[in-house]
Order: structure tokens, then C-alpha cells, then sequence
């Protein structure tokens, strides 16, 4: 059982509630009716980046996404995360640091009403964070 709030009155409830019992919100209709969301953490590229200069490598950059302090999705840059969400919800995205990388940190909202597809655009910067924005995007291509 886990904690989720309540889309109505944000009060804390068990997503294995039917309704909730503050407002009577329908719970189980709205999780069973989530949309899907892809999000996708693209590669960081140096800031000082040119063209024919050697791109980074997909797949050696650990990153996370976790919303309520809880981790919902944990994979590496280029990968697609695929995630449900029923309402416009706020989430953390973390580029891990690593030996061979700078990490970084981002928040955005994911709102799948308006968008289902969202790219994670990382910018390094020379021995500081990797700089994150979160990008509503029309296709993952490219």
C-alpha cells in the first residue's frame, strides 16, 4: 500500500481506496483512467559542444524521476521513461553525478491533459551541475 493524495482535497489516502473517505472522490475510477506520459532524459551535451566535435554517448549517465519524494522511475539518459499520470503533477528529475559525469538536478510539472510527450534537455557545463530543463515536445524523434 502506498500513499497518494487525493485529486479532489489532496488529503493523504490509500491508492487502494475506492473513494476517498474526506471527499468521496472516485480513486480506482481515476488511477485505472491515468494517462500515459513519455519522458525522455536526452544526453547531456558540453555547453562548449560544436559541430564534428564527438556527441555524448546515450546510456552512460544514471538518471532519475520521483515525484512526492518517491522515485518512479530510475534508467539512463536516452532512455524513454514511460509513466502514468491522472492529473497535472510535479516531478523531480536527477542526473546522477558520477566519475565521468557532472550531475544535476531539475523540477517541472507534467500535465497529460495538455501533453504526453516530454524531453529532458541537458546542457554540461564545465566542472559545475549539468543544467536541466524539462521540454513539452510533439515526438521523442531524434
Amino acid at each position: 500500500m502506498a500513499l497518494i493524495k487525493c485529486f479532489d482535497c489532496g488529503k493523504e489516502i490509500s491508492d487502494r481506496a475506492g473513494t476517498c473517505p474526506f471527499c468521496g472522490c472516485p480513486i480506482s475510477e481515476l488511477l485505472k483512467s491515468g494517462e500515459t506520459v513519455k519522458i525522455k532524459p536526452l544526453p547531456a551535451v558540453n555547453a562548449e559542444w560544436q559541430i564534428g566535435d564527438t556527441p555524448p554517448t546515450p546510456g552512460d549517465q544514471k538518471v532519475s524521476i520521483s515525484s512526492n519524494g518517491k522515485t518512479i522511475w530510475e534508467g539512463r539518459a536516452g532512455d524513454v521513461a514511460e509513466l502514468s499520470f491522472v492529473q497535472p503533477t510535479n516531478i523531480d528529475i536527477k542526473y546522477h553525478m558520477s566519475v565521468w559525469r557532472n550531475g544535476g538536478k531539475c523540477s517541472g510539472m507534467i500535465d497529460p491533459t495538455r501533453c504526453k510527450t516530454y524531453i529532458i534537455f541537458a546542457q554540461n557545463r564545465a566542472l559545475t551541475a549539468i543544467k536541466l530543463e524539462l521540454r513539452p515536445v510533439d515526438t521523442l524523434d531524434g
